[in-house]
Protein backbone atom coordinates (compact mmCIF):
# COMPACT_ATOMS: atom_id res chain seq x y z
CA UNK A 1 0.00 0.00 0.00
CA UNK A 2 1.41 3.12 -1.10
CA UNK A 3 1.08 6.51 1.87
CA UNK A 4 -2.01 8.06 1.27
CA UNK A 5 -1.71 11.90 1.09
CA UNK A 6 -4.32 14.24 1.38
CA UNK A 7 -3.78 18.28 0.55
CA UNK A 8 -6.64 20.01 2.18
CA UNK A 9 -7.44 23.75 0.62
CA UNK A 10 -9.91 25.93 0.60
CA UNK A 11 -10.81 26.82 -2.94
CA UNK A 12 -10.43 25.48 -6.21
CA UNK A 13 -9.15 28.01 -8.22
CA UNK A 14 -5.43 27.63 -9.60
CA UNK A 15 -3.25 30.55 -7.26
CA UNK A 16 0.02 30.33 -5.91
CA UNK A 17 -1.21 27.64 -3.00
CA UNK A 18 -2.70 25.42 -5.38
CA UNK A 19 0.26 25.50 -7.53
CA UNK A 20 2.33 23.80 -5.24
CA UNK A 21 -0.23 21.02 -5.01
CA UNK A 22 -0.73 20.79 -8.73
CA UNK A 23 3.24 20.69 -9.10
CA UNK A 24 4.21 17.78 -6.46
CA UNK A 25 1.02 15.55 -7.58
CA UNK A 26 2.39 16.11 -10.94
CA UNK A 27 5.29 14.71 -9.93
CA UNK A 28 4.22 11.93 -7.31
CA UNK A 29 0.94 11.39 -7.74
CA UNK A 30 2.53 7.70 -9.22
CA UNK A 31 4.26 7.10 -6.11
CA UNK A 32 1.91 8.35 -3.33
CA UNK A 33 -1.72 8.01 -3.18
CA UNK A 34 -2.92 11.62 -3.39
CA UNK A 35 -6.29 13.30 -2.39
CA UNK A 36 -7.10 16.69 -2.22
CA UNK A 37 -9.93 18.31 -0.31
CA UNK A 38 -11.25 21.61 -1.03
CA UNK A 39 -14.73 23.54 -0.80
CA UNK A 40 -15.87 22.87 -4.63
CA UNK A 41 -15.05 21.19 -7.61
CA UNK A 42 -13.28 23.94 -10.36
CA UNK A 43 -9.93 24.47 -12.30
CA UNK A 44 -7.67 23.60 -9.26
CA UNK A 45 -9.11 19.91 -9.09
CA UNK A 46 -10.04 18.98 -12.86
CA UNK A 47 -6.67 19.35 -13.52
CA UNK A 48 -5.35 16.95 -10.72
CA UNK A 49 -8.10 14.77 -11.52
CA UNK A 50 -6.90 13.90 -14.38
CA UNK A 51 -3.79 12.46 -12.70
CA UNK A 52 -6.05 10.24 -10.86
CA UNK A 53 -5.95 12.27 -7.47
CA UNK A 54 -9.06 11.60 -5.60
CA UNK A 55 -11.71 14.83 -5.12
CA UNK A 56 -13.26 14.77 -1.93
CA UNK A 57 -15.49 18.06 -1.04
CA UNK A 58 -16.71 19.88 1.75
CA UNK A 59 -19.01 23.25 1.47
CA UNK A 60 -18.63 24.75 3.86
CA UNK A 61 -14.50 24.78 3.95
CA UNK A 62 -14.77 28.09 2.51
CA UNK A 63 -13.22 31.03 3.50
CA UNK A 64 -15.35 32.70 5.54
CA UNK A 65 -15.66 31.96 9.33
CA UNK A 66 -18.68 30.95 10.66
CA UNK A 67 -18.70 29.11 14.15
CA UNK A 68 -21.76 26.89 13.66
CA UNK A 69 -20.50 26.00 10.22
CA UNK A 70 -17.21 25.74 10.96
CA UNK A 71 -18.17 23.30 13.81
CA UNK A 72 -20.10 20.43 10.89
CA UNK A 73 -16.45 21.24 8.99
CA UNK A 74 -14.56 19.87 11.60
CA UNK A 75 -16.94 16.79 12.33
CA UNK A 76 -16.80 15.94 8.39
CA UNK A 77 -13.81 16.13 8.22
CA UNK A 78 -13.38 14.08 11.13
CA UNK A 79 -15.47 11.43 9.51
CA UNK A 80 -13.64 11.41 6.06
CA UNK A 81 -10.29 11.19 7.73
CA UNK A 82 -11.13 8.36 9.69
CA UNK A 83 -13.01 6.67 6.77
CA UNK A 84 -10.16 7.09 4.49
CA UNK A 85 -7.37 6.40 6.58
CA UNK A 86 -4.85 8.82 5.81
CA UNK A 87 -1.24 8.48 6.08
CA UNK A 88 -0.74 12.37 5.69
CA UNK A 89 -3.04 15.55 5.99
CA UNK A 90 -1.18 18.53 4.74
CA UNK A 91 -2.85 21.43 4.77
CA UNK A 92 -3.11 25.09 3.14
CA UNK A 93 -3.91 28.23 3.78
CA UNK A 94 -5.22 29.23 7.11
CA UNK A 95 -8.90 28.15 7.94
CA UNK A 96 -8.28 24.63 5.69
CA UNK A 97 -5.08 24.86 8.73
CA UNK A 98 -6.76 25.41 11.50
CA UNK A 99 -9.72 23.15 11.01
CA UNK A 100 -7.89 20.28 9.15
CA UNK A 101 -4.88 19.70 11.43
CA UNK A 102 -7.29 19.46 14.73
CA UNK A 103 -9.55 17.24 12.73
CA UNK A 104 -6.37 15.28 11.67
CA UNK A 105 -5.09 14.75 15.42
CA UNK A 106 -8.42 13.59 16.71
CA UNK A 107 -8.89 11.32 13.85
CA UNK A 108 -6.07 9.68 14.57
CA UNK A 109 -3.96 10.68 10.75
CA UNK A 110 -0.61 9.60 12.11
CA UNK A 111 1.45 12.56 10.15
CA UNK A 112 -0.13 16.05 9.94
CA UNK A 113 1.84 18.77 7.90
CA UNK A 114 0.59 22.76 7.50
CA UNK A 115 2.30 24.73 5.20
CA UNK A 116 2.12 28.58 5.80
CA UNK A 117 1.63 30.53 2.16
CA UNK A 118 1.36 33.37 4.19
CA UNK A 119 -0.47 34.13 7.44
CA UNK A 120 -3.56 35.22 7.51
CA UNK A 121 -2.81 38.14 9.55
CA UNK A 122 0.06 40.97 8.27
CA UNK A 123 0.60 44.50 7.69
CA UNK A 124 -2.59 45.30 7.29
CA UNK A 125 -4.70 43.20 9.61
CA UNK A 126 -5.91 45.29 12.75
CA UNK A 127 -4.30 44.69 15.52
CA UNK A 128 -7.50 42.47 16.67
CA UNK A 129 -7.36 40.42 13.45
CA UNK A 130 -3.74 40.07 14.45
CA UNK A 131 -4.53 38.74 17.97
CA UNK A 132 -7.33 36.41 16.81
CA UNK A 133 -5.62 34.18 14.17
CA UNK A 134 -1.92 34.58 15.79
CA UNK A 135 -3.99 32.65 18.68
CA UNK A 136 -5.57 30.29 16.30
CA UNK A 137 -2.27 29.43 14.95
CA UNK A 138 -0.65 28.41 18.82
CA UNK A 139 -3.41 26.37 19.03
CA UNK A 140 -4.01 24.47 15.46
CA UNK A 141 0.52 24.30 16.06
CA UNK A 142 -0.48 22.05 19.30
CA UNK A 143 -2.15 19.49 16.38
CA UNK A 144 0.75 18.99 13.62
CA UNK A 145 4.46 17.84 13.83
CA UNK A 146 5.84 20.11 11.30
CA UNK A 147 4.83 23.80 9.83
CA UNK A 148 5.91 24.30 6.45
CA UNK A 149 7.04 28.06 6.06
CA UNK A 150 8.13 29.42 1.92
CA UNK A 151 9.73 32.76 3.18
CA UNK A 152 12.40 32.75 6.25
CA UNK A 153 11.39 36.03 7.96
CA UNK A 154 7.83 34.48 8.74
CA UNK A 155 9.35 31.06 9.86
CA UNK A 156 11.63 33.57 12.32
CA UNK A 157 9.08 35.43 13.32
CA UNK A 158 6.86 32.29 14.13
CA UNK A 159 9.00 29.78 15.83
CA UNK A 160 8.45 29.54 19.64
CA UNK A 161 6.05 32.52 19.43
CA UNK A 162 3.35 30.65 17.78
CA UNK A 163 4.80 27.34 16.81
CA UNK A 164 7.64 25.43 18.39
CA UNK A 165 10.89 25.84 16.34
CA UNK A 166 11.58 21.67 16.56
CA UNK A 167 8.28 21.83 14.56
CA UNK A 168 9.45 24.94 12.07
CA UNK A 169 11.26 24.34 8.43
CA UNK A 170 11.55 26.96 5.23
CA UNK A 171 11.14 25.36 2.41
CA UNK A 172 11.22 27.94 -0.72
CA UNK A 173 9.07 27.49 -3.63
CA UNK A 174 10.44 27.23 -6.92
CA UNK A 175 10.19 26.87 -10.74
CA UNK A 176 11.94 26.01 -13.64
CA UNK A 177 14.36 28.02 -15.05
CA UNK A 178 13.04 29.07 -18.36
CA UNK A 179 15.21 30.73 -21.79
CA UNK A 180 15.90 33.78 -20.94
CA UNK A 181 14.18 37.24 -22.65
CA UNK A 182 17.00 38.25 -24.97
CA UNK A 183 16.18 42.15 -25.32
CA UNK A 184 13.68 44.34 -24.80
CA UNK A 185 10.57 44.71 -26.82
CA UNK A 186 10.46 47.36 -29.07
CA UNK A 187 7.16 48.95 -27.84
CA UNK A 188 7.76 48.00 -24.01
CA UNK A 189 5.31 45.39 -21.64
CA UNK A 190 4.73 45.29 -18.34
CA UNK A 191 2.80 42.59 -16.77
CA UNK A 192 0.60 41.52 -13.92
CA UNK A 193 -0.42 38.60 -13.35
CA UNK A 194 -2.70 37.23 -10.11
CA UNK A 195 -6.16 36.54 -8.86
CA UNK A 196 -7.85 40.25 -8.97
CA UNK A 197 -8.88 40.42 -5.38
CA UNK A 198 -8.02 42.25 -2.32
CA UNK A 199 -4.19 40.63 -1.41
CA UNK A 200 -3.01 41.41 -4.80
CA UNK A 201 -4.50 45.06 -4.73
CA UNK A 202 -5.44 45.45 -8.23
CA UNK A 203 -6.80 49.12 -7.63
CA UNK A 204 -2.99 50.08 -7.39
CA UNK A 205 -2.19 47.63 -10.43
CA UNK A 206 -4.39 49.45 -12.25
CA UNK A 207 -3.81 53.05 -11.07
CA UNK A 208 0.30 52.14 -11.36
CA UNK A 209 -0.91 50.95 -15.58
CA UNK A 210 -2.83 54.34 -16.26
CA UNK A 211 -0.19 56.11 -15.25
CA UNK A 212 2.28 53.81 -17.66
CA UNK A 213 -0.35 54.01 -20.43
CA UNK A 214 -0.35 58.13 -20.74
CA UNK A 215 3.66 56.84 -21.62
CA UNK A 216 2.89 54.76 -24.57
CA UNK A 217 3.30 51.37 -22.30
CA UNK A 218 1.92 48.34 -23.56
CA UNK A 219 0.57 46.96 -19.99
CA UNK A 220 -1.02 43.10 -19.69
CA UNK A 221 -3.02 41.92 -17.07
CA UNK A 222 -3.26 37.97 -16.32
CA UNK A 223 -6.06 36.82 -14.03
CA UNK A 224 -9.44 37.41 -12.95
CA UNK A 225 -11.76 37.71 -10.12
CA UNK A 226 -13.86 39.72 -7.86
CA UNK A 227 -12.08 43.17 -8.08
CA UNK A 228 -12.45 42.37 -12.16
CA UNK A 229 -15.45 44.97 -12.58
CA UNK A 230 -14.14 47.60 -10.54
CA UNK A 231 -10.36 47.12 -12.27
CA UNK A 232 -12.49 47.45 -15.63
CA UNK A 233 -14.20 50.83 -14.74
CA UNK A 234 -11.11 52.64 -13.82
CA UNK A 235 -9.54 51.74 -17.14
CA UNK A 236 -12.56 53.28 -18.57
CA UNK A 237 -11.82 56.19 -17.28
CA UNK A 238 -8.73 57.05 -19.71
CA UNK A 239 -9.22 58.28 -23.10
CA UNK A 240 -9.38 55.94 -25.63
CA UNK A 241 -5.84 56.24 -27.06
CA UNK A 242 -4.03 55.61 -23.79
CA UNK A 243 -7.19 52.68 -22.93
CA UNK A 244 -5.98 50.89 -25.79
CA UNK A 245 -2.85 50.25 -24.65
CA UNK A 246 -4.31 48.43 -21.19
CA UNK A 247 -5.01 44.35 -21.74
CA UNK A 248 -7.28 42.03 -19.83
CA UNK A 249 -6.55 38.59 -20.77
CA UNK A 250 -8.46 37.24 -17.71
CA UNK A 251 -6.99 34.14 -16.24
CA UNK A 252 -5.35 31.84 -18.76
CA UNK A 253 -4.77 27.74 -18.06
CA UNK A 254 -0.94 28.29 -19.45
CA UNK A 255 -0.28 31.70 -18.56
CA UNK A 256 3.40 31.15 -19.79
CA UNK A 257 2.27 31.91 -23.43
CA UNK A 258 2.12 35.50 -22.32
CA UNK A 259 4.87 35.92 -19.40
CA UNK A 260 7.49 35.40 -21.85
CA UNK A 261 6.75 38.88 -23.75
CA UNK A 262 7.14 40.78 -20.99
CA UNK A 263 9.49 43.45 -20.40
CA UNK A 264 9.21 44.23 -16.43
CA UNK A 265 6.63 42.02 -13.82
CA UNK A 266 4.72 44.44 -11.41
CA UNK A 267 3.29 43.14 -7.87
CA UNK A 268 1.82 45.01 -6.24
CA UNK A 269 0.49 42.46 -3.28
CA UNK A 270 -0.55 43.61 0.11
CA UNK A 271 0.62 40.06 1.62
CA UNK A 272 2.48 37.45 0.24
CA UNK A 273 3.93 33.96 0.92
CA UNK A 274 6.78 33.96 -1.74
CA UNK A 275 5.35 34.88 -5.22
CA UNK A 276 5.36 32.20 -8.11
CA UNK A 277 4.63 35.35 -10.22
CA UNK A 278 8.19 36.33 -9.25
CA UNK A 279 9.60 33.21 -9.80
CA UNK A 280 8.40 33.00 -13.19
CA UNK A 281 9.47 36.15 -14.06
CA UNK A 282 13.09 35.45 -12.73
CA UNK A 283 13.41 32.17 -14.71
CA UNK A 284 13.47 34.55 -17.66
CA UNK A 285 15.65 37.00 -16.20
CA UNK A 286 12.94 39.52 -15.92
CA UNK A 287 13.14 42.62 -13.67
CA UNK A 288 10.33 43.01 -11.41
CA UNK A 289 8.48 46.34 -8.80
CA UNK A 290 7.21 44.52 -6.35
CA UNK A 291 5.94 45.81 -3.11
CA UNK A 292 8.72 46.00 0.26
CA UNK A 293 6.29 42.81 2.22
CA UNK A 294 6.97 39.33 3.72
CA UNK A 295 8.69 37.35 0.97
CA UNK A 296 8.68 39.99 -1.86
CA UNK A 297 11.70 40.96 0.06
CA UNK A 298 13.72 37.39 -0.12
CA UNK A 299 12.89 37.40 -3.99
CA UNK A 300 14.02 41.15 -4.60
CA UNK A 301 16.81 42.74 -3.80
CA UNK A 302 16.13 46.40 -4.57
CA UNK A 303 18.08 47.74 -7.06
CA UNK A 304 19.83 43.99 -7.83
CA UNK A 305 16.70 42.24 -9.88
CA UNK A 306 14.53 44.88 -9.69
CA UNK A 307 13.01 47.33 -7.17
CA UNK A 308 10.76 47.52 -3.99
CA UNK A 309 8.33 50.19 -3.19
CA UNK A 310 5.93 50.94 -0.25
CA UNK A 311 2.87 48.97 -0.85
CA UNK A 312 -0.35 51.59 -2.83
CA UNK A 313 2.25 53.52 -4.04
CA UNK A 314 1.04 53.63 -7.79
CA UNK A 315 3.59 57.07 -8.67
CA UNK A 316 6.21 55.29 -7.46
CA UNK A 317 6.10 52.10 -8.90
CA UNK A 318 4.88 53.82 -12.25
CA UNK A 319 8.29 55.72 -11.99
CA UNK A 320 10.62 52.40 -11.20
CA UNK A 321 8.85 51.06 -13.86
CA UNK A 322 9.95 53.33 -16.23
CA UNK A 323 13.27 53.88 -14.60
CA UNK A 324 14.32 50.54 -15.60
CA UNK A 325 12.40 50.58 -18.95
CA UNK A 326 14.96 53.30 -19.85
CA UNK A 327 18.33 52.24 -18.69
CA UNK A 328 19.09 49.23 -21.05
CA UNK A 329 22.21 48.95 -18.81
CA UNK A 330 20.32 48.67 -15.61
CA UNK A 331 17.73 46.12 -17.43
CA UNK A 332 20.06 43.53 -18.35
CA UNK A 333 22.23 43.91 -15.05
CA UNK A 334 19.13 43.81 -13.05
CA UNK A 335 17.92 40.40 -15.61
CA UNK A 336 21.04 38.73 -15.59
CA UNK A 337 20.89 38.76 -11.19
CA UNK A 338 17.31 37.63 -11.57
CA UNK A 339 18.34 34.46 -12.95
CA UNK A 340 21.53 33.92 -11.51
CA UNK A 341 19.05 34.74 -7.69
CA UNK A 342 16.68 31.96 -8.79
CA UNK A 343 18.92 29.36 -9.48
CA UNK A 344 20.81 29.72 -6.23
CA UNK A 345 17.55 29.67 -4.21
CA UNK A 346 14.56 28.74 -5.76
CA UNK A 347 14.82 25.39 -7.27
CA UNK A 348 11.54 23.35 -8.15
CA UNK A 349 13.87 20.02 -7.96
CA UNK A 350 14.87 21.07 -4.42
CA UNK A 351 10.79 22.42 -2.89
CA UNK A 352 9.14 19.11 -4.30
CA UNK A 353 12.13 16.04 -3.17
CA UNK A 354 12.59 18.49 0.17
CA UNK A 355 8.15 18.26 0.76
CA UNK A 356 8.78 14.01 -0.22
CA UNK A 357 11.86 13.09 2.06
CA UNK A 358 9.44 15.25 4.53
CA UNK A 359 6.63 12.97 3.95
CA UNK A 360 8.81 9.20 4.34
CA UNK A 361 10.84 10.47 7.33
CA UNK A 362 7.77 11.62 9.24
CA UNK A 363 6.14 8.22 8.27
CA UNK A 364 8.80 6.59 9.45
CA UNK A 365 9.19 7.97 12.22
CA UNK A 366 5.63 7.47 13.06
CA UNK A 367 6.23 3.81 11.71
CA UNK A 368 3.62 3.85 9.22
CA UNK A 369 3.58 0.45 7.66
CA UNK A 370 3.30 1.76 3.60
CA UNK A 371 5.15 -0.04 -0.04
CA UNK A 372 8.23 1.99 0.11
CA UNK A 373 8.95 2.50 -3.76
CA UNK A 374 12.36 4.12 -3.81
CA UNK A 375 14.62 5.24 -1.24
CA UNK A 376 14.53 8.95 -0.17
CA UNK A 377 17.52 11.33 -0.21
CA UNK A 378 20.31 10.81 1.92
CA UNK A 379 20.52 14.44 2.77
CA UNK A 380 17.87 14.29 5.61
CA UNK A 381 15.94 17.92 5.84
CA UNK A 382 14.54 16.81 9.17
CA UNK A 383 17.12 16.18 12.07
Amino acid sequence: MKLKVCHVHTLPVNTGVQKFTNLFFEKYHNEFDCSILVSSKGVFTEKNEKLGVKIFTILSLGRSIHPIKDLWTLIQMILLFRKEKFHIVHTHSSKPGIIGRIAARLAGVPVIIHHVHGYAFHEFSSILAKFFYKNLERVAGLFCDLVIFVNEEERILSQNEIVSSKKCITIFNGVITQPKKKQLNKKKIVGFLGRLWEQKDPITMIETFKILAKSNIECWILGDGPLLEEVQQRINQLDEKHRNNIKLFGWLEEPDSKIQFFDVLLVTSLWEGLSFSILEAMSRGIPVVATNIKGNREQIESGKNGFLFPPKNSHLAAHLVLKILNDKKLYDSMSQNSTQKLNAYFSLDVMLESTRTIYIELANRKKVIYSKISNINKNEIIK
